[in-house]
């Protein structure tokens, strides 16, 4: 089956270029997702050779879509390009990649119950930056999928193309079209009824570099002697546009001016509104004569006829031809037409002579409000527009700032990079840009310094724009560099200009309260669902709290209902929540979920070229790596955090003292967590309960023979704990405190704590706490005793997978005279975390588009597990499944 019209193309030559795509076309059939790149310059024939190996696989469904200079600024234009086919609406404009590329991954599931599937996106160069992130989160879940992805750029390295794309495409089957030969230009000189000598061939490639669309218009253009004269010189190829101008001046005056018209309106328009912008009747019948010159084409969408030029260069061509007084009157009147708001300011833009602090003025209030609504990139381009516009420096400035702010906020780096190489004359807004730059790509000592300098530079009443979002910013960083005092004082200030869309700053405040031991002022909140920007940045930060409380339900709530919902934000609240999830994962002992998540949230960051959350994330899957005695995989997390914050630097010793904790290493936990000892501020690394190292603290002292100091920390530890009522962090410096208490042989007092410690909520403390009691209970001779805390203890750290705690268990079991029971490692040999999870849910009920929707897979990667699943376990079907993992 195809979805595509028309698929078939003249095209001259590239017989290896088809082969090629013959072959990706084979192995997507067969079940490998490819990803192709088709790259060159202008009129090369791209568009021409994907269609031309499309049509020749008519088994495929084909998603076409095409980027298009007027609608850059369109969030998901090219999405619902790509949904159309299917009958599906476009994405909503503030749902964000995430829910975008889960939607583009659901439709390419139900496609491939017909048959394989090819997405093309032509000029992609002009295509939507959201729509590029949504196609690039989808086509990573890609695994087992019979899914094409074509690409067709004029250059792979275009600023325009986000990061993440860019990287796929490197390694993406590449088919770079140049000239073609003389003997395919004798061919295409065949087709339409010209011989030419081998010499004369030679000339034609010569003059037109092998360009078959410039060297056609010659072979048209020239006369049959000129081209024919072995001895003669060719003329200069006659640009493509004066073909055009032949043909436009055969129409009728009426036909012409529809043509024109619709050149104003873009590559594509409804035919009734190039109809009234031109003035003219019965367009219906003129759009006959401008088809038949091959001026325009004609096709019907979405319940219109809507009109296009055949190919880019053609209506590059017509809109050039334009007089400048013509040409600013269509646009003119075309704003008055369009009924969008962000196109009908595009229109007055390009209708404008000089610049205009007015319309300036409107273009930055259209993106201050699509900013509030999480429109990034929208917003960006219009502040871009505003700045080349406004005929004040000043002004020109601040609109750049603000675009900065914008990309960043959506994940386009680079393209925030280029604004921030350009001149921008106030002082204030220049060290912003690059402070912000600096602190998106994880320079956060430089980020620091360059803030401060531009809050020192800005006038917050000149300036409160500015001023926002310069607090802000501090705000983060404060945060990340572990001074929650200074981050509460900064977002205060922040929170006083009354920003729009100045994204976290709720989380920022109420986080950075919570650590400098104030009160949480969240009251009653909604359903993430339904949550507005800031209702739902306090969600993240009542559900980070909750987890450092440990309320992990509440947390658990919290946080995976604002990365399920649909609700306004941008990709950075997105990440956050995702973060913040996987560690209350962690503690609640659903460490397959947690790597998953934390995977998730690493790989969008790389996509995006922002840096800010993976060291917290790599260092916090590093907990349940270790505790699985994957010691290779956990240093590797380990090991890709670069340039750690004060914050992620706890983060990172904490992970690194558990890893060596595992593998009974005291002597390195102790140096890499006393330096954390010094810390006397308001600080999360020193907050009981966000970072769990003080029991590992109090334990490594112990075994290295400082029980002072062991005891000096637990109690301090242990106090501030207590004053907060964080029972998690008490439990744990309880069974720290128990192991003091038995090396001292206070066998009652130890009993007591370890009795506390074993009420644990979370199932890996309670593990560790009972397997301490059951080996304190053996070492006294109290075997029965003994062996029931470590029956509880084998069962919990079998569920969990934690190999070596496992293996210690079986051990002391076995010292107690009983046999450990089987464990779930023999059930479930071999799979993978991924692979555990779809088990999980498979088990509950789910089936697997459900289960694709939940992991953010593709259904196809969701049934390649299950057979690994099932193959893995010798199981023969799916129904069998919870009583193998149940045996």
């Amino acid at each position: 089956m195809t979805i595509l019209a028309d698929l078939r193309e003249t095209l001259v030559g590239r017989v290896q270029e088809r082969a090629e795509l013959a072959a990706q076309l084979a192995l997507a059939r067969a079940g490998s997702p490819r990803l192709v790149l088709v790259e060159g310059p202008c009129g090369m024939g791209k568009t021409a050779l994907v269609r031309s190996a499309l049509a020749a696989a008519p088994d495929f469904t084909v998603l076409p879509a095409s980027g298009e200079e007027m609608e850059t600024a369109l969030p998901y234009g090219v999405a619902a390009q790509l949904l159309a086919p299917a009958g599906r609406p476009g994405p909503a404009a503030d749902g964000g990649p995430i829910q975008a590329g889960g939607v583009l991954l659901e439709i390419l599931g139900e496609l491939q119950e017909h048959g394989p599937v090819a997405i093309v996106v032509d000029d992609a160069h002009w295509a939507d930056a959201a729509s590029l992130h949504a196609l690039t989160f989808a086509l990573r879940r890609l695994r087992a999928d019979r899914v094409l992805v074509i690409v067709v750029t004029r250059d792979q390295s275009d600023a325009r193309l986000p990061e993440g794309l860019r990287r796929l495409l490197a390694d993406a089957m590449r088919l770079t079209l140049t000239g073609l030969s003389a003997a395919e230009l004798g061919d295409l000189a065949g087709r339409i009824g010209r011989t030419l000598s081998a010499a004369a061939l030679a000339r034609l490639r010569s003059h037109t570099g092998g360009n078959p669309f410039y060297a056609e218009a010659l072979l048209r253009q020239a006369p049959a002697e000129v081209l024919a004269d072995p001895l003669g010189s060719l003329p200069a190829p006659r640009p493509y546009a004066g073909d055009v101008a032949d043909r436009l001046a055969k129409l009728g005056a009426e036909t012409r001016a529809l043509v024109e018209a619709a050149s104003v309106l873009g590559e594509s328009c409804p035919l009734w509104q190039a109809e009234r912008l031109a003035g003219t009747a019965d367009a219906i019948v003129l759009l006959d004569e401008a088809v038949d010159l091959e001026l325009l084409a004609h096709q019907f969408a979405a319940g219109d006829l809507v009109v296009s030029f055949p190919h880019p260069l053609t209506r590059a061509a017509v809109y050039q031809g334009l007089r400048p007084r013509d040409r600013t009157r269509l646009h003119r009147d075309a704003a008055k037409l369009v009924a969008d708001g962000a196109t009908r300011l595009r229109h007055r833009m390009r209708a404008v002579l000089r610049a205009d602090d007015g319309l300036a003025a409107e273009m930055t209030a259209m993106a201050r409000e699509q900013a509030a609504g999480g429109l990034w990139e929208s917003a960006a381009d219009h502040l871009t527009c505003a700045a080349q516009l406004t005929t004040s420096r000043r002004e020109r400035a601040l609109c750049h700032a603000e675009a900065v702010h914008a990309l960043l906020q959506s994940g386009q780096v680079q393209r925030a990079s280029e604004i921030a190489a350009g001149p921008i004359a106030l002082p204030a807004a220049r060290a912003f840009v690059s402070g912000a730059l600096a602190q998106a790509t994880g320079d956060d000592e430089r980020a620091l310094t360059l803030l401060e300098a531009a809050w020192r530079h800005c006038d917050p009443d000149a300036e409160p724009g500015l001023a926002g979002r310069i607090a802000g910013s501090l705000a983060l960083l404060n945060l990340v560099h572990d001074r929650a005092g200074s981050a509460l004082t900064w977002s205060g200030r922040a929170r006083a200009f009354s920003v729009p869309g100045t994204d976290l700053l709720g989380y920022v405040h109420e986080v950075s309260a919570f650590l400098s031991g104030r009160g949480s002022e969240l009251g009653e909140l909604p359903d993430p669902a339904i949550a507005t920007s800031g209702e739902r940045d306090a969600l993240i930060a009542r559900g980070a709290i909750r987890t450092w409380r440990g309320e992990l339900a509440g947390a658990h709530a919290d946080l995976a209902g604002v990365v399920a919902g649909a609700g306004p934000g941008g990709m950075c609240a997105r990440l956050l929540a995702t973060a913040l999830l996987a560690q209350a994962e962690v503690r609640l002992g659903r460490w397959d979920d947690a790597l998953a998540h934390g995977t998730l949230v690493v790989s969008l960051e790389e996509d995006c070229g922002q840096y800010w959350l993976t060291p917290y994330v790599q260092a916090l899957l590093a907990w349940p790596l270790a505790a699985r005695g994957e010691f290779a995989r956990a240093e590797a997390r380990l090991r890709e955090v670069r340039k750690p914050s004060v914050a992620a630097g706890g983060y990172l010793a904490t992970g690194a003292a558990f890893l060596a904790a595992v593998r009974g290493d005291h002597e390195r936990v102790v140096s890499l967590l006393w330096p954390l000892t010094r810390i006397r501020h308001a600080s999360g690394i020193a907050e009981p309960g966000v970072l769990p190292w003080p029991d590992l603290l109090v334990e490594a002292l112990a075994g290295v023979g400082r029980p002072a100091e062991a005891q000096a920390v637990h109690d301090r530890y242990a106090g501030l704990a207590a004053a907060r009522g964080r029972r998690p962090a008490l439990a744990a410096l309880d069974r720290a405190q128990a192991a003091l208490h038995a090396a001292r042989g206070e066998s009652a007092e130890a009993g007591a704590a370890f009795e506390r410690a074993a009420r644990a909520e979370t199932p890996f403390e309670r593990a560790r706490a009972e397997f301490g009691y059951g080996a304190f209970l053996r070492r006294g001779g109290r075997r029965n005793e003994a062996a029931a805390h470590l029956t509880v203890a084998h069962a919990l750290f079998d569920e969990l997978r934690a190999l070596p705690y496992l293996e210690r268990c079986a051990q002391e079991l076995k010292a107690c005279g009983r046999s450990p029971a089987v464990t779930s490692g023999d059930r479930r040999e071999g799979l993978t975390a991924q692979e555990n999870v779809v088990a999980r849910l498979a088990v509950a009920g789910l089936g697997n588009k459900q289960i694709a929707r939940e992991m953010m897979l593709s259904v196809k990667t969701v049934e390649y597990h299950m057979t690994n699943i099932l193959a893995k376990l010798a199981i023969p079907s799916r129904a069998a499944l919870a009583t193998r993992l149940s045996e």
